[in-house]
Formats: C-alpha cells, sequence, structure tokens
C-alpha cells in the first residue's frame, strides 16, 4: 500500500511538471519535464527509491507553481491563495520546503507577469498578501488542530527546535554536490544550457524564478549541514523543467 501511495505521489508530481512544461512552451516539453523527473527523482542510489519527505513535499510546491505560472487573470487571487496553502502542507511534510515561498513570492510580484500592470505599490503587494495569505491559513489550522489535542509543544520542538547543526560537513557536502550534478549530467547541465539559450527570451521571469528555486532548494539540502544524497532530490523538479525546453 505504501509503495503504491508513492507511485500515485510521484505519477501527480509529473502531472503537475507536464502542466508547467505546456504552459511554458508545449505538450512535448511538459512530457520531457516529467520523464526526467521519473528518472532523476532517484538519482544515486537504491535508498533514494524511498518515500521521504522530499518526494513528499515536491508534490505541493509543483502544484503551488503550476498554479502561479497561469497567466489568466480570471480568479488568480484564488489561485495564488491555493498556491501559498500548498507550500505550507509541503513545509509541514518536509520544513526545507518553506524555502520555496522566496522564489514564487519573488515572482507573483513582478508586473510583467499579470496582464493587468498595477498602479500603485498596493496593487503590486496584493498577489504576496495573497500567497503568504493561504500559507498562513493553512499553518494556523495545522496549530489550532495540534493544539486542540496538546501536542503544539512537541511538535515545535521535533519540528524546529531539535533540528540544530552540530557539525557541517563540508567534505560530504562538496562530493554529494558533485555527484548530485554529475550523475544528472541531463538535467544539471542541461538547465544550464537551457538557461542560456533563446529558448526563455520570452518566459524570462518564469527563467529566473525556476533558477532560483533550483538554488533555493540546494540551499535546503545543505541547512542541516549533513548533506544526505535524498536531500537533492529537492532541487530536480527545477532543474528538470529547466532542462526540458532544450532536450525537447
Amino acid at each position: 500500500a505504501l509503495h503504491g501511495v508513492e507511485i500515485g505521489w510521484i505519477l501527480a508530481t509529473m502531472v503537475g511538471l507536464y502542466v508547467i512544461g505546456r504552459r511554458l512552451f508545449d505538450s512535448g516539453t511538459g512530457l520531457v519535464a516529467a520523464l526526467l523527473y521519473s528518472i532523476f527523482q532517484a538519482w544515486s542510489y537504491w535508498n533514494n527509491l524511498a518515500f521521504n519527505g522530499e518526494v513528499l513535499m515536491n508534490l505541493p510546491i509543483v502544484g503551488a507553481y503550476m498554479l502561479a505560472f497561469s497567466k489568466e487573470d480570471a480568479r488568480r487571487l484564488f489561485r495564488l491563495f491555493v498556491a501559498g496553502g500548498l507550500l505550507a502542507v509541503g513545509f509541514l511534510l518536509k520544513q526545507p520546503a518553506a524555502i520555496a515561498m522566496a522564489p514564487l513570492a519573488l515572482y507573483v510580484m513582478v508586473p510583467g507577469n499579470r496582464q493587468k500592470k498595477p498602479s500603485t505599490l498596493g496593487d503590486s503587494s496584493v498577489p504576496l498578501f495573497a500567497v503568504a495569505l493561504g500559507f498562513s491559513t493553512v499553518l494556523a489550522a495545522a496549530v489550532a488542530w495540534l493544539l486542540s489535542r496538546g501536542l503544539l509543544g512537541e511538535a515545535f520542538y521535533w519540528t524546529i527546535t531539535n533540528h540544530y547543526v552540530p557539525k557541517f560537513y563540508w567534505v560530504k557536502g562538496i562530493e554529494n554536490t558533485l555527484a548530485f550534478i554529475t550523475l544528472c549530467l541531463p538535467i544539471t547541465a542541461g538547465a544550464w544550457l537551457s538557461a542560456r539559450s533563446d529558448l526563455w527570451n520570452a518566459k524570462r521571469s518564469e527563467r529566473n524564478t525556476l533558477i532560483a528555486l533550483a538554488i533555493v532548494s540546494l540551499i535546503g539540502a545543505g541547512s542541516s549541514g549533513r548533506f544526505y544524497p535524498h536531500y537533492y532530490i529537492a532541487a530536480v523538479p527545477p532543474c528538470a523543467l529547466l532542462a526540458a525546453p532544450w532536450l525537447a
């Protein structure tokens, strides 16, 4: 049952990547992005086939970016509200998922990413408020649920307080980062070549947002100082999306 749920979870993540690739370019690009994720999600060794936190958090993160990358103005604020809620779900599943909020927040504030340009600073901050409200709503609901059962203190301890960094393993970090870049060359080098090409000329904001997501995902992978191989799974979706149009 657990493996079946994981397969469905990964397939749902692939669907989200397909939709993003199709919206940005075409169906072929979306299919390549989904294929790349299916290949490189378990990038290094058999342990990465586990239904771990990075696999769990990738689905709500991809879903949030799928909603944010839609250019349709109809119900846009509601979509951004849901996107913020999905990022909160990702955070509750695995804490480094919260770092994905930063690129998304910058993206929704760029005037060119809406059909109607804002006339005031207040208009420009409304999309950001929608994302923040969605994130806060889900987080507040989780806090209220835990508080009602007397579990909030324990949850906060095991989620936040207990995660101190006793030692930063620099050598292991360099080794595993180089291993990730090398073993995932089609999406790492592919993302680099794609980002430097003319393919993204009309999608510069989305390209920069995905680059930022890849960077913050790697920061999240190193935030604990332990650099476990499965931490790098978080960087696979943005790398796959960046590389997809060039490989397609």
